[in-house]
């Protein structure tokens, strides 16, 4: 019998363990072998599915994303396209699995977003606001 070695980083990790609790695998070996000899069940077909429903509709949305950012750069705005882009990515952020919401978070920053918002409000309106 052959033994394999190969590194993979935090989130790769993350995702593998994930993974793995969600088919209700315990023993991380046996995981692997079946993945990588294509012994997946009806349960991560299943799952496969869900997850490409759900690329396909985030791809979408981007698609529509670049074409709102590339009308919003073609005029001139006082920033509420933006502030709606803001808010619609923090409604929508939570909404999907942590698989997509990982590769997603690498290339957009919460914060930044955030203080889109944050910065869009009056400042008599945030003040009421973080003294609620």
């Amino acid at each position: 019998m052959a033994t394999f070695s190969f590194k993979v980083d935090a989130e790769e990790e993350a995702l593998i363990r994930y993974r793995m609790h969600q088919g209700g695998e315990t023993n991380l070996s046996q995981y692997l072998r079946r993945q990588c000899t294509g012994g997946a069940g009806a349960a991560d077909m299943t799952h496969v599915g869900r997850l490409q429903k759900q690329v396909d509709l985030l791809t979408e949305a981007v698609e529509q994303s670049n074409k709102l950012i590339r009308m919003m750069m073609s005029t001139r705005s006082d920033g509420l396209e933006m502030q709606m882009l803001a808010g619609l990515y923090l409604l929508l952020h939570p909404s999907v699995d942590i698989v997509v919401q990982n590769p997603v978070d690498r290339y957009i920053d919460r914060d930044a977003v955030e203080n889109i918002l944050r910065n869009a409000l009056p400042r008599d309106r945030m003040r009421m606001r973080t003294q609620r």
